[in-house]
């Protein structure tokens, strides 16, 4: 009977690394969003669609998270690559024009 060899899986970890920032960033900005968002309906909540626009960033980010890892687990390296450059070129992307606003 032979063997598979098992294939590294350090590139996945990196993936992850490479994840984690954008999900920090954009949970945070959600919160904050909620923390504040929250003050113009003082004893009313917020409304769905506007909770909705907050933690979409987040909710897409953790949606490429997931497919990167459910790429990797079925063996579909380059798409789980792809995603995670895409991923991190729209981050990348999205804070150069966010920024060119403020200048």
């Amino acid at each position: 009977m032979t063997k598979i060899p098992r294939r590294p899986t350090w590139p996945l970890l990196l993936m992850l690394v490479c994840h984690a920032p954008i999900l920090l960033a954009t949970a945070s900005l959600a919160s904050l969003g909620v923390l504040f968002g929250s003050e113009a309906y003082r004893s009313a909540g917020i409304p769905a669609i506007e909770l909705l626009a907050l933690f979409a960033p987040f909710l897409v980010a953790a949606g490429a998270a997931l497919i990167t890892i459910m790429l990797w687990k079925r063996d579909n390296r380059t798409a789980a690559y792809c995603v995670t450059a895409a991923s991190v070129a729209a981050a990348i992307l999205t804070s150069a024009v966010m920024t060119s606003f403020l200048i």
